[in-house]
């Protein structure tokens, strides 16, 4: 009986650690997009400074890049 106990528990530690590193590969891959979101926009921000352009003279993108953000 200890037996099919002692794996009984094992196989519950395989699946919960099966679980953690699912989550784990969803963070990674949501933190790759967030980050690639950051240097586009870094990217569309260091253009405006340069051509002193503001968030104003272009409001749509503004908005697409914010819908960006929070569908993220």
């Amino acid at each position: 009986m200890q037996r099919d106990e002692v794996l009984g528990q094992a196989k519950d530690r395989i699946e919960e650690l099966e679980t953690a590193i699912h989550n784990c590969e969803q963070f990674d891959s949501s933190l790759a997009e967030c980050q690639a979101w950051c240097n586009h926009v870094q990217l569309i921000l260091s253009c405006r400074a340069a051509n002193d352009v503001s968030a104003l003279d272009v409001p749509h993108e503004y908005k697409v890049s914010l819908q960006i953000l929070e569908d993220l």
